[in-house]
């Protein structure tokens, strides 16, 4: 266990941690064993302040944090009963526990950017301000630059995870010149230096643009839930969504290899070539298409090509970081084609309106869509 994190543990237990620290902890769990701070907490259990509770509050507490941690997947689950077994009762004690176990949109929901290092630690990368400088790397008006052709201290590659919220965007250049831009809503795990021999492997969870430097002896690869695309040096697109039905990797220049693994499915794309991946046939398929469209937003500009407003109010809600709820059943198998850029929310829907029969009204962060009688 590092310093750093013990250092943590102690102000958690004391009381003292900030809601960016707690979460700090909180990606630190979620990646490493409970065996090295287990006699950390086995102290914290045995400490007089835990024997002010009384085994009825011990195991109310118990119980209650069970309950949320049954929310996460098995894997979660089996890992943190391990630590909850020593760790519930101090929820008693100090009020910055049930942000530890069930953190608020605060913290999981940053209005930033934020980037979390290889130790668990979150930086956050505030638009307010003109530049952010950090050993690794320095962030000024929305663009992310690591050092290039630095000696790594070590031989293991070490990763960062860059999160961008709704209605933000960014652009990344990697350490080996790389260039990716990470639109609103995705996050991109990467190697704060690619080291030889080791690859170069980026995770994806969203959308992302991607410049890639050439380097035929080292591979480019972008891996999604689905799908895995390697390129040695080219410009395409991937989009991968959770949400969203399809997966789509299209291709500007060069050539890229999709597969995917489970299926042992691929394809090899020539350019404004579109690979699908439709999750709910589990199958792979390549179209043509223009690839120019699928990067507009990479520009500011959102558009719509013969789409169904429920796939178009998924993309509004990234962009302009609201929440619709569409009403409207008819309205949301409806196609459209339209292209947006510097239009405020409202006017998107009053352009929508001119073809559309419906009602909204909008309340806070909200939208809500109705038919119109």
């Amino acid at each position: 266990m590092s310093q750093n994190i013990y250092n943590l543990l102690e102000k958690f237990f004391e009381g003292n941690c900030t809601a960016e620290e707690i979460n700090t902890l909180r990606n630190y769990f979620k990646r490493n064993s409970y065996d090295e701070i287990e006699p950390f907490l086995l102290d914290e259990w045995n400490s007089p302040k835990a024997a002010d509770l009384s085994r009825e509050k011990k195991e109310l507490v118990f119980q209650d944090l069970m309950k949320q941690v049954n929310s996460e997947n098995q894997s979660s689950r089996i890992k943190l009963t391990a630590f909850l077994k020593y760790a519930a009762i101090f929820i008693g004690i100090l009020s910055a526990s049930i942000w530890f176990f069930k953190p608020t949109s605060d913290v999981l929901e940053s209005p930033e950017i934020t980037i979390e290092l290889e130790d668990g630690s979150i930086k956050t990368l505030d638009s307010q301000e003109d530049m952010v400088e950090h050993s690794d790397f320095t962030y000024k008006q929305g663009e992310l630059l690591y050092a290039q052709g630095k000696d790594p201290s070590n031989e293991k590659l070490e990763f960062n995870t860059i999160r961008v919220p709704f209605g933000k965007s960014l652009t990344l250049v990697l350490s080996d010149g790389s260039k990716t831009i990470i639109n609103a809503g995705s996050s991109l795990k990467y190697p704060k230096t690619f080291l030889e021999g080791k690859g170069r492997e980026v995770y994806l969870e969203g959308e992302a643009y991607f410049e890639v430097a050439s380097n035929p002896e080292e591979p480019f690869k972008v891996i999604s839930d689905h799908i895995k695309t390697q390129v040695l040096g080219t410009k395409f697109n991937v989009s991968a969504y959770p949400k969203d039905k399809n997966e789509n990797i299209v291709l500007l220049e060069g050539s890229v290899h999709v597969s995917t693994e489970e299926l042992d499915q691929e394809r090899i794309l020539e350019p404004n070539e579109m690979a699908v991946f439709q999750k709910s046939k589990n199958s792979l398929h390549s179209i043509k298409t223009n690839a120019m469209n699928h990067i507009a937003w990479t520009k500011g500009i959102m558009l719509f090509r013969n789409e169904k407003f429920s796939t178009i109010q998924r993309k509004l809600e990234r962009h302009y970081n609201i929440d619709i709820d569409c009403k409207d059943e008819d309205l949301l198998e409806q196609s459209f084609t339209g292209r947006f850029r510097n239009e405020s929310i409202e006017e998107v829907l009053k352009t929508f309106q001119r073809a559309a029969s419906f009602s909204y009204n909008i309340k806070n962060n909200k939208i809500t869509i109705n038919p119109k009688k």
